[in-house]
Formats: structure tokens, sequence, C-alpha cells
């Protein structure tokens, strides 16, 4: 217990930080804080479009090749422009391409081309070389979206056709 003698001024010696300088740290953890997340959301959208890339890439493999051993085979359940793959359901090794899905939403909203461009990220679809129904394993365009793009393509609606060609734009 401290007494204090009448007339006598006492000296406190307490240390601590003012409310300014706490203020001042707290905004520069802040700051950081939404420098980290900006880094890692950019961070995932360049993985998801190098998986995007690797999917259409991997699809345009499967259909080439599925053309060599039954050339210029129908595409069927995608009968119509801009069908998801998802709905595509042979010959053969086509089977193996509805397992590819968009990675930020699966197999919704199906790319377009035209005029209706899709301004989003959707679903890989499938159409042939002129944008109509009735892909065929020699005549195919597939449209994806690249939400952030890479060093070669920047963000935007791509389509890739027969022989892995990689094309702006989707018809």
């Amino acid at each position: 217990m401290i007494q204090i003698k009448k007339g006598k001024n006492i000296k406190l010696d307490v240390s601590g930080f003012t409310l300014i300088e706490l203020a001042v740290v707290m905004s520069v953890l802040a700051l950081l804080l939404v420098i980290i997340v900006f880094a890692i959301n950019i961070s995932k959208m360049k993985s998801r479009d190098s998986l995007r890339l690797s999917h259409v890439k991997g699809i345009g493999i499967i259909l080439d090749n599925e053309d060599i051993q039954s050339p210029s085979s129908d595409i069927f359940g995608c009968a119509k422009p801009n069908s998801l793959i998802q709905s595509c359901a042979g010959p053969k090794r086509i089977l193996d391409i509805i397992s590819y899905k968009d990675p930020k939403i699966g197999a919704a909203n199906p790319c377009k081309g035209g005029d209706s461009v899709s301004k989003n990220i959707c679903g890989y679809s499938i159409s042939n070389s002129a944008g109509g129904g009735s892909p065929k394993t020699n005549d195919y365009e597939i449209c994806f979206y690249l939400e952030r793009g890479t060093k070669d393509f920047p963000r935007g609606i791509y389509s890739i056709s027969m022989g892995g060609i990689i094309d702006a734009g989707c018809d």
C-alpha cells in the first residue's frame, strides 16, 4: 500500500505503448495481411489456369487418339453447340473426358462463343470447329476460360481444336 503525504508530488514511472503507437502497429499488420491474401488469390488463379490448360490439352489428346483409331467418328451425346463435355457419351475413350471439370466451378455454365462470349469462368464446352453442334473426332472445338491468364495466354476465353491448337476466342 502506498501512503501519500499531503503536499508531496509523486511521479509515477509508467512505461507502455500509447494508443497511437498501437494503432500504427495494427494498421501495418492489417496491410501485410491484405497483401498476403491478395498474393495467395493470384497464386490460386494462376494454378487453376494451369490446370485448365492441362485439362483441355488432355481432352484434345483423347479426341485426337480416338480419331486415329476411328477416323471422323461422331461424338455422341453432345450434339448441341456448346455442350458441356460431361454430356458426351462416346465412342470408346471419349468417356474419359467426362472426368475433366473446371477447377473452380466444375461442370456448370458452359463456355459459349459467338455473340454471347462468356465473360466469366465457365465449364469446358464442345462444339464442331465452326461453333455448331455434332462435333466429330476430327472436327471439334473445346472452349474454356482463363481467369488470370498465363505468359502466353492473357485472361479470356480460348478454344482448342484438332492437333492441340489453342486460339483466342471461341466460335
